[in-house]
Order: structure tokens, then C-alpha cells, then sequence
């Protein structure tokens, strides 16, 4: 993975006096520029079919922008590929625009088609728009803007306050993202709809639903639940992610961040999980990577200033250096205590392993565990054969396996095993009581079969339905056929459809 230096330019933002909260200030929108209506920043005919309904539950203002590239346009042949479209949400009062969903309050906006295929929503809790850096929200002032009212939203039963609705479409010529380090959290949708298929779209690809996911695989930084409504008559799928609060989450970060009540035990010699750097003067709340990119930016420069990307702890343990040290381990109990024939594995004597302790009752389990880790390792070494082993574990763990690479076993039979040692277990298909899977880091007889301390953290500490690797398809992604309006719900469950969690078929 690859970080870039994002580059672009800001303009000046009128503040008025706080509207919520003492230390909020609300920003005004920078609309209307160089356009004149909708259709001079992106198409818009088919807009309003398509509607992601938001609601932000908690006391902060809460600021979602659609962000998409028209990278493959299958449903958008109107918008210029690989250029920058985004959706800065808003609201008017006073006959002003506004950026942001403020808090507890609710709004209905349309879906342009330049974010129907493989779109993404991030959700900042600061404004998107700033004063002073471009790096990390790279927004560009020369863009074309124009400003639209999306109504009134009703409050539908809850709690919220309904929002006179503005969506400030944006179109940049060149397509940049937002850092990996900015104060937000990524959802992700798709959108189809046979009706509105244009020309030489496959017939595979013309059904109507909407697929999403809540993806905490790059970052975990705000808690964030979904559900698509299904069409009369359909039984109502229950959400994904989860509905805590933005303080509950942000308390259990901290806590996983900084191992405070030694959540994460001895695993990392006392320290805790990564954290991104962000200044103090953005946000006070804290963010973690995911372990891919755990170590993918441990050596990449902040967004914001010349400082790291992450921050690791107290600087007494190299936590990416551990993650090494157990997936070798495990490989070389395989080679010196279940098969002693087993080939050495390139790169292997490059780590510092660790001495794994089983009890008599663990053995078996041992065993078959040993044996997945070391099928895993060698296919990926087959793979890349001059990575180095944390290379090589980073590539595991974010199952980076580009079509072409050549491996001995299948890469269904690799995605099955990954998934497995993600979980804790040789072979989840065999085992399917999650109540064995991720196993505590905590806990000294487990933890060595703990190979991803963030998986654990998302789905047993937070109890989240959330991505928590990048192919935890089975817990995390959810397809609603028929589907015409996604819900998304920030720091709590008021006014999904179905307030259940997603159950897994």
C-alpha cells in the first residue's frame, strides 16, 4: 500500500456563533462555484431514486461526505472517469447552508450514480473543509460546487430532530482520497438497479439491491451501524457494525490503544496497539489502524506534519515485529515438534521467534494449527518469494494475494485457512461455534493462538458485525435485493428498520 502526500488547495470558511454544543462552531457551506445547477457539477437525472437516510445519534456534530471516482463507471456513463466527485451533507436554517448532521438529528439525502459503484462514505468528526491543512482532507477550492436542498427529513418515531437537508455536490478534475489519518470512519456501498443500466452493462451487474459493509479494515475510529430497507413483503434484514456510543468506543480505543486496564495484557510486553497521529488541535479522539496497515505505516509520514503516521505506544515494543515473531513461531513448532520434514522457509531465520508453551490438553490443537500457519507462510513465500517476513505477514493478514501469483494450494482453500487463524482456530468450517473463536490476548493460554489482536478487539471487546480483516466477508457484508434506501446510524440504533443485529445464514 502505497501513502501519498495528498496536495490541494483551501478557501477561507465563514464560522457563525455555536449552535450545540459550547466548543462547536458551525461551519458555513463554500456553495455554488462555477455552476450554475446540478448538472454542471455531476449527473443528476436519476439522483433521488437511490437515498442513504443519516442519523447522528451523538452529542457532536457529525460531518458524512460521499466520495467516489467514477473509477469503473458501470452504472455512471455521463461523469468523466477517475476524477474527484464527492457529497458534503449539510443543512440549512436560517436561509444559510451549513455544513454537517448536527447532533441528534436525522436526514435523507439523494445518491448521485457517480457514487453508485463501489462507493464510500467517510464520517468526520470535524469539518471536512478546514482552515488550515490540505493534505489530510484534500479539498480543493477550485472545484465545481453547486448546492442542492434535499427537504425536510421527518424524524420517523425517534428521538431526532428532523433536518431541512443540503447536499453541496463537488467534481475536481483529479481524483484524490482523504488521508488515511484523517479524523474519520469509512463505510462502503454499492448500488444497482436494472432500470437504470446503460449501455454494455453486464447482465450479471443489472439486479437491483444494495450491497454495504461498515469497513474498520483500514481504521476503527467511530461507531457506525447500517442496514438496507427491503422491499415490502421481505424479511427485514438486521444491521451491521454496531450501535454503542461515540464515547463508549472511543473509551474502549483509548483503553486498546493504551492497554489501560492491561486489556491487551502482556501481549505487547505492556504496551498497546498503534495509533494514528493527529494533532490535538483536529481532534481529541483517538484512531487505530487495522493490521494490515499496522504494517503498512510504520515508517510513512503524517498528513499533517512531518511526524509519523502512527504512534507506537511507548516505543518499548515494535508491534508489528511481535505479529512477525507468532506466525514464525508457530511456523517452526510445526517443523520442530509435528513434522520435522517440513521444508525451512525462506526468510524464516530472520526472526526472533518466541519459545510457544502448549499444555498436554493443547496439543492436538497445536498441532492443527501449526500446520495451517505453516501451509499459509510457505504458499505466500511461494508467492513472494523476496519479501521479507513481515512483509510476508502483511500480506497474510490483509490477504493480499493479487489473481496470477502462483501458490501450491487454491486460493479458496488460503482464503479458508486465513480465515481460520484470524479467528483463532485451525479450521473455523469444523468449528463453528464462535464462542472458541477469538481467542483472548489477554489470557496467557490463549493468546498464542491469538495472530491479530484488532479482530479480537472488534468483534468480542466492541461485539461489533463490522469488517474487522479484510475478508470477513461472512460477518461484515450484506446484500439487500431489491433495495432502493440504505439507513445509517451513528453512536446508536434509533430509526433502523430493524434494531437486531445482522445474523450470519
Amino acid at each position: 500500500m502505497s501513502v501519498k502526500k495528498w496536495l490541494g488547495l483551501i478557501g477561507a470558511l465563514t464560522v457563525i456563533p455555536a449552535y450545540a454544543n459550547a466548543a462547536e462552531l458551525a461551519v458555513q457551506m463554500p456553495v455554488n462555484h462555477n455552476a450554475t445547477s446540478a448538472k454542471d457539477v455531476m449527473y443528476f437525472k436519476n439522483a433521488t431514486s437511490k437515498t442513504i437516510t443519516l442519523m447522528n445519534h451523538s452529542d457532536k456534530t457529525i460531518y458524512p461526505v460521499l466520495i467516489g471516482a467514477n473509477s469503473m463507471p458501470i452504472y455512471d456513463r455521463h461523469d468523466p472517469a477517475n476524477q474527484a466527485y464527492r457529497a458534503y451533507v449539510g443543512y440549512n436554517e436560517n436561509g444559510k447552508h451549513f455544513l454537517g448532521l448536527k447532533p441528534k438529528s436525522i436526514v435523507t439525502i439523494p445518491v448521485p450514480q457517480a457514487f453508485w459503484d463501489s462507493g464510500r462514505m467517510q464520517l468526520f468528526d470535524t469539518s471536512p473543509i478546514p482552515f488550515h491543512n490540505s493534505n489530510t482532507f484534500t479539498y480543493d477550492v477550485n472545484a465545481s460546487r453547486y448546492a442542492i436542498s434535499t427537504g425536510f427529513t421527518d424524524s420517523e418515531g425517534t428521538s431526532l430532530h428532523g433536518t431541512d437537508g443540503v447536499v453541496m455536490l463537488y467534481h475536481a478534475p483529479t481524483a484524490q482520497a482523504i488521508g488515511l489519518d484523517a479524523p474519520s470512519q469509512l463505510i462502503e456501498f454499492t448500488y444497482r438497479d436494472p432500470s437504470l443500466a446503460g449501455p454494455g452493462v453486464p447482465a450479471s451487474e443489472t439486479h437491483n439491491l444494495i450491497n454495504y459493509d461498515v469497513s474498520y479494515v483500514d481504521h476503527m475510529y467511530l461507531p457506525v451501524a447500517m442496514e438496507a430497507l427491503a422491499p415490502t413483503g421481505e424479511t427485514q434484514v438486521g444491521y451491521i457494525g454496531t450501535g454503542i456510543s461515540v464515547d463508549k468506543m472511543q473509551n474502549t480505543i483509548s483503553e486498546f490503544a493504551l492497554n489501560t486496564g492491561n486489556v491487551l495484557g502482556d501481549y505487547f510486553h505492556g504496551s498497546g496497539w498503534p495509533r494514528f497521529y493527529i494533532p490535538a488541535d483536529i481532534t481529541s479522539n483517538v484512531k487505530i489502524p487495522g493490521a494490515f496497515n499496522l504494517f503498512a505505516l510504520d515508517g510513512p509520514t503524517s498528513t499533517y506534519d512531518s511526524e509519523k503516521m502512527l504512534i507506537m505506544g511507548d516505543g518499548s515494543m515494535d508491534q508489528a515485529n511481535k505479529l512477525t515473531s507468532l506466525w514464525f513461531s508457530w511456523v517452526n513448532y510445526y517443523q520442530t515438534k509435528v513434522n520435522k520434514a517440513a521444508p525451512v522457509i525462506a526468510g524464516q531465520s530472520q526472526v526472533a521467534l518466541t519459545q510457544l508453551d502448549i499444555p498436554n490438553d493443547q496439543q492436538q490443537k497445536a498441532a492443527e494449527f501449526s500446520k495451517v500457519v505453516y501451509n499459509v507462510v510457505d504458499n505466500f513465500r511461494q508467492a513472494f518469494p523476496e519479501a521479507s517476513p513481515s512483509k510476508l505477514v502483511e500480506n497474510i493478514v490483509g490477504f493480499y494475494l493479487p489473481e496470477g501469483k502462483t501458490t501450491t494450494e487454491s486460493r479458496t482453500l488460503l482464503t479458508m485457512q486465513v480465515k481460520s487463524l484470524l479467528r483463532g482456530v485451525p479450521d473455523y468450517t469444523k468449528d463453528p461455534n464462535e464462542k472458541d473463536w477469538y481467542p483472548s490476548p489477554a489470557d496467557k493460554d490463549s493468546a498464542k493462538y491469538n495472530l491479530d489482536p484488532y479482530v479480537w478487539f472488534a468483534h468480542i471487546e466492541l461485539g461489533m458485525t463490522g469488517y474487522g480483516f479484510s475478508i470477513d466477508d461472512d460477518t461484515a457484508d450484506v446484500g439487500v435485493n431489491g433495495a432502493n434506501r440504505l439507513y445509517v446510524a451513528i453512536g446508536g440504533l434509533g430509526g433502523l428498520p430493524n434494531p437486531a443485529p445482522y445474523e450470519r445464514k
